[in-house]
């Protein structure tokens, strides 16, 4: 996985977690399922920035996720959580000397680093956060003495108390997580105009799901009208891959709560065959795989004589809200950078 798609992954789980759209417990798990599970685990010896970064969040997820399952089962079996729990903290030490290579690497430069203000007084005093100033959204935690007092000596480090850069985050403890077997997603969610936390029922995406539609071949469905291509009275391929998308949208979005819809993140596909005008296109699509953000569809396509593409399509899960004030936000930055 490249770094632009690492951070673009990451940023749609940050974005549901910073709408409320998902509880703190349930992003580490999203996290843990697209970035750890059937991940190799990466080098401590990062020879790079960005490196440094993908191993952290690999570590500091995985670590996290330990945590939690030792948590749930602490009063069942004591001896079970405390394995969990001391492998959890084998990889923040993994963790940490990635964060330690990092920090030497960019020579102690551009960043910031203080002491986070926390509800538990346990805490006081021994977690910090260190920021990097060039990258977006990119923020670490820890309590390795070693790396405050490299901190200190290079004068990074600030003494003074701060609130941290994602102050809901830190200070919000793990909850239970109890429906995963249930066949439903259970969200928190918070109605803004009240400041309440409700709970928003998510339908667990049926893996081998389908659906079926088709389209009988137009003018405007040609290579020529679509400009790309010459061939007026073939099929083109981006009316194929618009059919293929079109029916994993409906597919995603079916049983989707109030407020919230799925956006294409990715898709591959390759056009086989040539479809006359007139020709009916019979468009299959099936899940292949899915969590509570991501959806990965296999797309097949047939006209009556066959075979004429094939793909798969990745959606995500956003709200929808959230989505447009970002694009406007977006919209805003750039205007003002022209002007």
């Amino acid at each position: 996985m490249s770094f632009e798609v690492f951070m673009a992954e990451r940023d749609i789980l940050i974005d549901q977690l910073e709408e409320k759209a998902i509880t703190k417990t349930t992003f580490i798990e999203d996290n843990y399922d697209q970035f750890v599970d059937g991940v190799k685990a990466p080098t401590t010896s990062i020879k790079s920035v960005e490196e440094g970064i993908i191993a952290y969040h690999y570590y500091n997820t995985k670590a996290k996720k330990l945590m939690m399952e030792g948590n749930e089962c602490y009063y069942r079996d004591t001896y079970q959580a405390k394995q969990l729990h001391d492998l959890a903290h084998d990889q923040y030490l993994k963790k940490d000397t990635v964060t330690m290579a990092l920090v030497e690497l960019m020579a102690y430069s551009n960043m910031e680093a203080y002491f986070v203000t926390l509800q538990s007084e346990d805490l006081h005093k021994e977690l910090f956060e260190i920021v990097l100033n060039d990258y977006r959204r990119v923020i670490f935690h820890s309590k390795d003495k070693r790396l405050l007092n490299r901190l200190r000596k290079n004068d990074v480090f600030s003494e003074e108390l701060q609130a941290s850069k994602i102050d809901d985050y830190v200070n919000t403890k793990y909850c239970r997580i109890t429906s995963r077997n249930r066949g439903i997603y259970i969200i928190r969610t918070r109605l803004h105009n009240r400041g309440v936390i409700g709970m928003t029922e998510f339908k667990k995406f049926q893996i081998g799901a389908s659906k079926t539609i088709q389209k009988v071949v137009k003018e405007s469905d040609t290579a020529l009208s679509y400009g790309s291509g010459k061939l007026e009275k073939l099929f083109a391929t981006p009316s194929l891959i618009a059919l293929m998308l079109e029916a994993c949208y409906e597919l995603a979005d079916a049983d989707l709560p109030e407020g919230f819809v799925t956006v294409s993140k990715s898709a591959k596909v390759d056009h086989i065959a040539p479809t006359t005008l007139g020709a009916t296109v019979t468009v299959k699509v099936t899940v292949l795989e899915a969590t509570k953000v991501f959806i990965k569809f296999k797309m097949d396509a047939f006209d009556e004589f066959g075979l004429i593409g094939y793909g798969e399509h990745v959606r995500a899960v956003v709200q929808k809200d959230g989505l447009l004030r970002k694009a406007t936000e977006r919209e805003g930055i750039i205007r003002d950078r022209t002007l």
